[in-house]
This record gives structure tokens, C-alpha cells and sequence, in this order.
């Protein structure tokens, strides 16, 4: 018994000696660091802009209908990094000129046609112009990954009687963030 007592005593002094010789050590350094990227995904384009083609339609055809067909369209986003993952991307369309047709925010476009745009979310919902909504969420990362956000686009002229043929275009621009 005696000589257990000994051990356990002789084990407690080396601890004590040891944490004494740790508390008088120099201290030990805990570096952080990080990465700042420029961007979180790259937006999948050879250009700087993104165009999105319409069909062909008549001028009868707006004045018969009113509204063209939905075109549906995506945005492609490669490169994410890890830090996206499941994130919700939250987007704002934005326009120099907006135009509300029955509530509903619009393009103006140019070339004096009479047509509009409108925007919808990939479920066929109103995009209200520079307003932020969900656009969705970011499954792939890492390089050569690679996600798509989906929307719509449909013309429509405000007067029937008042459709002129020729090129039309408009342009808007968008911001993205996570949440």
C-alpha cells in the first residue's frame, strides 16, 4: 500500500513540474488566415452580356393576342466556391426605365415597336424590377462546377392598335448575393 502511495505521489510532482515548465514557456502562437475571392460563382458566359432571343411574331399576332409566348431562359454559374453550397442566391434585376402594366413591372423596349418585356421566376411568377428575390439555391461547387438559375420572358403590347413591326430590345442588369 505504501508503495502505491509512493507512485501516485511521485506521479502528481512530475505533472505539477510539467505544467510549472509549460506556464513558464514562451507562448504559443495560433495563426488565422483565409481567402477573400473576387467573386463566389463566375457567371458562365464568353461575354460580358447574356442574350436571349425571342421568336418571331407578326404584328397581327399582337394585335389578335396582345401577348407573345413565354421564352424560358438560364443564367449559368460555374466555378462556385465551397462557401455557396446550398446557399439561396437572392437577385435584383435592375432597369433604367420600368413600366407597370396592370400592376406587373415591365421592360420598355427600344425600336418603337408598342412591346414590353416581363420577367417571371423559373415557376412562372412576376419578377418585380429592383426588387430582391429568391432565385435559387446553389447545389454544385468547386472548380468546373456548374449551376443554373431559370427564368421567362414574354413581350406583350400595352394597346393592341398601336403595334409597330421592327426590332425591339431591352436591357436590364442583376446583382447576386447568398443567404
Amino acid at each position: 500500500m505504501n508503495r502505491y502511495l509512493g507512485i501516485c505521489i511521485a506521479l502528481l510532482s512530475a505533472i505539477g513540474a510539467m505544467g510549472n515548465a509549460m506556464a513558464n514557456s514562451s507562448p504559443i502562437e495560433l495563426k488565422f488566415s483565409g481567402t477573400l475571392l473576387e467573386k463566389q460563382c463566375i457567371h458562365d458566359s464568353a461575354e460580358d452580356a447574356y442574350r436571349v432571343e425571342l421568336p418571331l411574331l407578326s404584328v397581327k399576332y399582337f394585335q389578335h393576342y396582345g401577348r407573345g409566348p413565354t421564352t424560358r431562359f438560364a443564367l449559368r454559374f460555374k466555378d462556385c466556391s465551397t462557401a455557396t453550397l446550398n446557399k439561396q442566391v437572392q437577385m435584383v434585376f435592375h432597369s433604367p426605365q420600368v413600366v407597370n402594366v396592370d400592376g406587373v413591372s415591365m421592360l420598355p423596349t427600344e425600336g418603337g415597336t408598342g412591346v414590353v418585356l416581363g420577367l417571371n421566376n423559373a415557376y412562372g411568377q412576376p419578377i418585380v424590377l429592383e426588387t430582391p428575390f429568391k432565385a435559387g439555391v446553389i447545389t454544385q461547387t468547386g472548380i468546373g462546377s456548374s449551376n443554373e438559375l431559370f427564368f421567362e420572358v414574354y413581350p406583350l403590347v400595352i394597346d393592341r392598335n398601336d403595334v409597330n413591326p421592327g426590332e425591339y430590345s431591352a436591357t436590364v442588369t442583376f446583382e447576386m448575393s447568398y443567404l
